[in-house]
C-alpha cells in the first residue's frame, strides 16, 4: 500500500499539536472526514511561500468576521511552515502531491480553492495580490499586513546560529538580503549581488544572504554570511526567525519581502515583472525600486522571459548595485507609492452603462494606478470608468484588451479578437427579427 507523509496541526485551546503521519490515501481521507465540520471553512491550494503569506490577512479577516467558525487550511507540505502556529487556523494539513482533498470537500459547508489565484489570473494585473486573496475568501480584513508566528525555540536557534557565526544582534548592524526569487524573472544577477554585498561591508554592515545554492565566489567578503553555507543546520522556519533580528532587509519579489512586511522591518524591495503597488503598497515600512523598461511590467511568471529566453531579464539587470545602495543609504519609511483601494467598495449611483451590451448596472472591479475599472453585472465585461479615465480600454469576460483609437480603428491582436467569438452568442441576441449591434467605443460609430 502506497503511504505518504502527511503533516497535521490541530489547535487545542491556546496551543498547537503537530503530528507527522505516514498514511495511505484512504487513511488520509478517513482522518480528515473525522475532523471536518459542516460549519467550517475549507481553504485549499498549492501556493508558493510568498503566496501563502499573502493569504494570511484573509485568514485573519475570516476569523474577525466569524470568530466561532473553524477555519481549515489544506496546503502542500512546502507551504505548511508558513501557516504553522497561526491562531486563525484551527486545522492545518500538509497534503502530499499524490493525495487529493477533493473527496473530503463534500463534508464542508464552504470550500475555497485558491490555486492559481495569482499565476494565470488576469485580475492580478490590476489588483494588489493581498486584496485578491481577501476577495476570493470573501472578507475585508482591517489590515493587509501578513501574519507569521515564530516560536521561542526557533528564535533561540536563529540567534545562537548568528552568534556562533560572529553576528551579535543589537550590537552589529545586521542586514538580510534575498537576491534570488523562486523565478529567474524576479532575481538580480550574481554580479549585482556581490557588488551590493561589497558596498554593505564598506558601510559596516554584517549581511545574511538567503541563498539555496552553493555560494558564488565572493573573495574579500568577511562580514557576509550565506544561509546555504554558514547556517546549513537551520530549518526553513529557523531562517525565517533569523529575519526577525535584521535591522534592514533587501529583497526581490519573493517570500522574504513579505516576511519583512510581517515583521514590519525597514525593507528595500526590488521589482521587475510586477509593479510594486500590486505587492507592497500597504507596507508602511518599505520602499521599492521598480525597473522601468518598455516591455514591463509584463506580469510573467515562471523562469522564462518571452523576449530573452531562459535568463535573468533586462528589467532585473537594469537595477544596478549603485542604485540599490543609494536607496539603502537614503532609506525612509512610507515611501512605496500607495494605491487607493476603493475597488473594494461598490459604486454608488447609476454609474456608467456597459459599452459592450448597454446594460446600466456596473460594479467596481479594480484600480490600476489612477484608472478605475468596472464590471458589467450582465455580460461580465470589464471596462474603464469614464469618470476616471477617458481611455475606453475594456475587456471581454476572458480579459483580453481592446483599445479604441481616436480615428475609430479597433486595435487588437488576432488572439484577442478570436476570443471575442466565444462571447458573441451572449452579446448579439436576436430580438424578434432584429439583431442587436455591438458598439466598441465610448462614443461615435461602432
Amino acid at each position: 500500500m502506497n503511504r505518504q507523509r502527511v503533516l497535521f496541526q490541530e489547535k487545542s485551546e491556546h496551543s498547537f499539536v503537530l503530528k507527522k503521519n505516514e498514511w495511505s490515501k484512504t487513511e488520509f481521507q478517513d482522518e480528515v472526514r473525522a475532523r471536518s465540520l459542516p460549519c467550517a471553512t475549507m481553504i485549499c491550494g498549492g501556493f508558493g511561500l510568498g503566496d501563502a503569506l499573502m493569504i494570511t490577512p484573509a485568514l485573519r479577516g475570516l476569523k474577525e468576521l466569524l470568530p466561532h467558525q473553524p477555519v481549515h487550511v489544506f496546503c502542500r507540505p512546502k507551504e505548511f511552515c508558513i501557516f504553522q502556529n497561526n491562531p486563525n487556523v484551527d486545522l492545518l494539513i500538509g497534503v502530499p502531491w499524490k493525495f487529493s482533498w477533493k473527496p473530503v470537500k463534500e463534508n464542508y459547508g464552504r470550500s475555497i480553492h485558491l490555486y492559481k489565484s495569482i499565476n494565470g489570473n488576469p485580475k492580478a494585473e490590476l489588483v494588489n495580490a493581498y486584496d485578491i486573496f481577501a476577495q476570493l475568501v470573501g472578507v475585508r480584513p482591517h489590515s493587509m499586513i501578513p501574519d507569521y508566528f515564530p516560536v521561542p525555540e526557533e528564535l533561540d536557534r536563529a540567534r545562537s546560529a548568528m552568534e556562533t557565526a560572529g553576528i551579535v544582534p543589537g550590537r552589529d548592524k545586521v542586514a538580510v538580503f534575498q537576491p534570488r526569487a523562486s523565478s529567474l524573472l524576479r532575481s538580480i544577477p550574481d554580479e549585482t549581488t556581490l557588488d551590493v554585498l561589497r558596498g554593505l561591508e564598506d558601510r559596516g554592515w554584517k549581511t545574511v544572504v538567503v541563498w539555496k545554492d552553493i555560494k558564488p565566489s565572493a573573495e574579500g567578503l568577511k562580514n557576509t554570511f550565506w544561509t546555504s553555507a554558514d547556517f546549513p543546520d537551520l530549518e526553513l522556519r529557523d531562517i525565517f526567525a533569523l529575519v526577525r533580528f535584521a535591522d534592514k532587509v533587501i529583497a526581490t519579489d519573493s517570500v522574504i519581502s513579505h516576511l519583512a512586511g510581517a515583521y514590519s522591518k525597514p525593507s528595500l524591495l526590488i521589482y521587475g515583472p510586477f509593479p510594486a503597488e500590486l505587492r507592497a503598497s500597504h507596507f508602511t515600512n518599505a520602499r521599492s525600486i521598480q525597473a522601468d523598461v518598455e516591455c514591463g511590467p509584463c506580469f510573467q511568471h515562471g523562469s522564462r522571459c518571452a523576449l530573452e529566453g531562459k535568463t535573468i531579464p533586462s528589467c532585473m539587470k537594469q537595477i544596478g548595485a549603485a542604485s540599490i545602495l543609494k536607496q539603502f543609504d537614503d532609506f525612509t519609511t512610507n515611501s512605496v507609492s500607495s494605491v487607493p483601494r476603493t475597488f473594494l467598495q461598490e459604486l454608488h449611483g447609476p454609474g456608467p452603462s456597459c459599452r459592450m451590451c448597454g446594460f446600466g448596472e456596473m460594479k467596481s472591479y479594480a484600480r490600476k494606478k489612477n484608472t478605475l475599472y468596472v464590471e458589467c453585472i450582465k455580460c461580465g465585461s470589464v471596462q474603464t470608468d469614464p469618470a476616471y479615465s477617458e481611455d475606453p480600454v475594456f475587456t471581454t469576460p476572458k480579459h483580453h484588451y481592446f483599445e479604441r483609437k481616436s480615428g475609430g480603428d479597433l486595435i487588437t491582436a488576432k488572439k484577442s479578437l478570436c476570443s471575442l467569438f466565444s462571447v458573441l452568442p451572449e452579446l448579439v441576441k436576436s430580438n424578434g427579427s432584429l439583431p442587436r449591434a455591438l458598439d466598441f467605443g465610448a462614443g461615435g460609430g461602432g
